[in-house]
């Protein structure tokens, strides 16, 4: 692959004023231009997950969502109604796991079991996944067909989104809530301290999310319901 780049008509030794673009399409396998141990010079990296934090470039690389959704054409019909504000759960969360559980994936689930058991419209499904390649994965991975997920996002007020805390990790799976929530028009509650959003340097995630650290999940049955319609509505338009 270096020797292919290297030897554009324009690469001219640095790769200036060029962009290597990777739109993953498959959930299951995640991989990184800047893993590969290739000299990429000075071409800007545009991909949904970068692997170690380190060898993000802030300010140049571009973090962009992974490739779903329609492919052409005019996506506005399928943008969820805005009213009413509150919508039957206050907040949903459906995901699979591997078999071994981290200690901080344990935590957080039982934190999740505590809090569903808690608050009755929050809707809390944890599933253990059957794919064996998953079975060391430190990442809540998203949970049945894009069908399936919307009809329950378009039923959620806000949508809970854990993305990994390991600069090792994929964000894929934390993209794909993301985008999802957003076109079902479900509010992102976004549990993370590692993951990097989309188009980080020009949009203000704040303003259609709300983004907390992963301690105060806890918290999230009194927070959501101190939140008013208004500002609902806000941050639903927001996201639109």
């Amino acid at each position: 692959i270096e020797t292919d780049l290297h030897s554009l008509p324009y690469w001219k030794g640095n790769g200036q004023n060029h962009v290597l673009l990777y739109l993953k399409t498959d959930r299951r396998h995640f991989t990184s231009v800047l893993s590969l141990n290739i000299n990429t010079g000075f071409a800007l990296v545009a991909q949904s997950t970068f692997l170690n934090n380190t060898i993000y470039r802030r300010g140049f690389d571009i973090v962009v969502p992974p490739s779903i959704g329609p492919l052409e054409g005019d996506v506005w019909h399928l943008a969820a109604l805005q009213l009413p504000a509150r919508r039957k759960y206050l907040l949903s969360f459906q995901a699979e796991h591997a078999d071994h559980l981290t200690a901080t994936m344990a935590i957080l689930r039982d934190q999740l079991h505590d809090i569903s058991r808690e608050a009755r419209d929050f809707l809390i499904e944890l599933y253990l996944s059957k794919f064996q390649y998953l079975k060391e994965s430190s990442e809540w991975l998203v949970w049945g067909s894009h069908e399936n997920r919307t009809k329950v996002l378009r039923q959620s007020t806000f949508a809970l989104i854990v993305g990994s805390n390991s600069a090792s990790s994929s964000w894929d799976s934390c993209h794909i809530r993301l985008l999802e929530a957003l076109q079902s028009g479900a509010i992102p509650v976004i549990l993370s301290s590692k993951t990097m959003l989309p188009f980080n340097d020009v949009i203000d995630w704040r303003k259609a999310a709300i983004i907390l650290s992963q301690a105060r999940l806890p918290e999230l049955n009194v927070l959501l319901r101190t939140i008013t319609n208004e500002d609902i509505l806000d941050l639903r338009r927001q996201g639109r």
